[in-house]
Parts: structure tokens; C-alpha cells; sequence
């Protein structure tokens, strides 16, 4: 089971015109390439970065599919998987690379910032 205070932030633009600011907020999050993803707590000072970078990142709240997802993509040992699921969320990795979304960008390339529950979605299609 998965706590609600967790966010799953996926990073979509590249260095290009990004302002020095914006570029440290991002390296601050831990998201310093296109197409890495990590999880944040769900806190007041996370919030504020994730404004401040709202149109370089898509973001939504962590659920199981999503955990089973990060899990794959990392090739983590199995027996870290089970206490992952069970609820030591500590154990996911910081940050996990991800391949461009299968079938392009068409319904995410207007989307950035909180995109909720259609997070997972995008995670399966880069994953």
C-alpha cells in the first residue's frame, strides 16, 4: 500500500532556455536530465519547487501501479520488491531513467505540471 504523501515527478524538457534558476530547482529535485523521473514527499517546500518548474515537469501522485512500474524499470532483486510493496518506501530508488513515451508525445506535449492520476498512464508508456 502506497502512502499519499508520495509524488512521482517525470522531468520533460531539456537545458535548452531554461533559465540558471530553474536549472537548480531542477538539479535540487534530483531530476538533472529529460525522461528521469524520482518520488518527492508531498510537502509544502517540494510544492514550491515543483511551481517554480512547473512547465518543465509532469507530475501525479504515487499509487501501486506505479511502484510495480519503478520497481520493473529498475531491475530491482525480488526480495526488495516485497518490502517496497509492503510499505518501506525508503527502499525505491532515487531516480529512475525512462525511455520517451511509446507512440509520442500527441497527448502530452500541451500537459505539464499536475497531471493527477494520468500520471501512471505516461509512466507505462515510457517504462
Amino acid at each position: 500500500m502506497v502512502e499519499a504523501s508520495k509524488v512521482l515527478v517525470i522531468r520533460f524538457a531539456g537545458e535548452a532556455g531554461l533559465s540558471p534558476k530553474k536549472l537548480q530547482t531542477l538539479e535540487y529535485l534530483g531530476l538533472k536530465r529529460k525522461h528521469w523521473a524520482t518520488v518527492i514527499d508531498d510537502t509544502p517546500s517540494y510544492r514550491g519547487m515543483l511551481a517554480a518548474v512547473e512547465r518543465e515537469v509532469v507530475w501525479g501522485p504515487l499509487d501501486d501501479e506505479a511502484v510495480s512500474l519503478i520497481c520493473e524499470r529498475a531491475k530491482l532483486p525480488q526480495e526488495q520488491v516485497d518490502k517496497i510493496k509492503s510499505g518501506e518506501l525508503s527502499l525505491l530508488p532515487k531516480l529512475v531513467r525512462l525511455h520517451p513515451p511509446k507512440k509520442g508525445y500527441k497527448e502530452y506535449s500541451w500537459r505539464r505540471g499536475n497531471i493527477g492520476a494520468d500520471i501512471t498512464p505516461l509512466l507505462k508508456r515510457m517504462a
